[in-house]
């Protein structure tokens, strides 16, 4: 199991980390009952909404704590070119969050944010997560991975 500690979490930008903490100051300042509306927008596509439903069903902020939909919105903001989304959608798949343990995926995941940002955290991660990966499993996660490079990147 890819377990982080908070030696090993870096911000990628100041500006990730910025939209990172008016998010959580987002989730914490918003009653429960709205939830209807960004959960209205997020079902749109709008990836602002997507963080903030993603982020209450991560924490249970307002809602149920429930990995399985946090997951889920992780992975729809992901496939729209969101760099924190596809780590955390790496980090997930990593430690069997909300999903089934898949190294495979989190190897991708992992490759696809680190050809999407300047973040050299996600090289790590990628690495130490190869290093899990059987010789046979290895080329297929990098298979998986451009594929998702092409399909997934920032636009």
């Amino acid at each position: 199991m890819l377990l982080l500690n908070s030696s090993q979490i870096r911000a990628s930008s100041k500006k990730n980390t910025i939209i990172f903490f008016l998010f959580i100051a987002l989730l914490f300042s918003t009653k429960s009952h709205a939830h209807a509306e960004p959960l209205a927008k997020a079902e749109q596509s709008n990836s602002n909404a997507q963080y903030c439903v993603k982020i209450r069903h991560n924490s249970g902020s307002g809602i149920e704590q429930n990995d399985r939909e946090a997951f889920k919105w992780y992975r729809r903001a992901a496939e729209q070119g969101g760099v924190f989304a596809q780590f955390c959608l790496g980090f997930l798949y990593a430690n069997g969050r909300g999903v089934t343990q898949n190294d495979k995926e989190a190897y991708a995941w992992f490759s696809v944010v680190a050809e999407n940002s300047d973040d050299n955290s996600s090289a790590k991660y990628r690495d130490l997560t190869a290093k899990k990966l059987t010789f046979s499993l290895l080329p297929e996660a990098i298979n998986l991975a451009a594929k998702y490079h092409k399909l997934y990147s920032v636009k």
